[in-house]
């Protein structure tokens, strides 16, 4: 996949839980995720992916956790 993708959000912005953000490549190849969870104060964000993706994996839960790399935890 070459390009950089067309995403478009519905029903929502980027970090209301629920919203579903569907995302197009040049070539046509496309999937939609929907945003599960999202805890700020301990910097995580969990979705899931809807339907095909286009690599060969199948009922996709993701998971992103930030951590500190400064000495000072910031």
């Amino acid at each position: 996949i070459v390009g950089a993708p067309m995403i478009t959000l519905e029903g929502g912005t980027g970090s209301t839980v629920g919203v579903k953000r569907s995302t197009v490549f040049r070539d046509g190849t496309r999937f939609d995720e929907v945003l599960t969870a999202l805890d700020d104060r301990h910097h995580v964000i969990e979705y899931d992916v809807l339907g095909r993706l286009p690599i060969p994996a199948h009922d996709v839960h993701g998971r992103i956790s930030l951590s500190p790399i400064t000495a000072d935890g910031r």
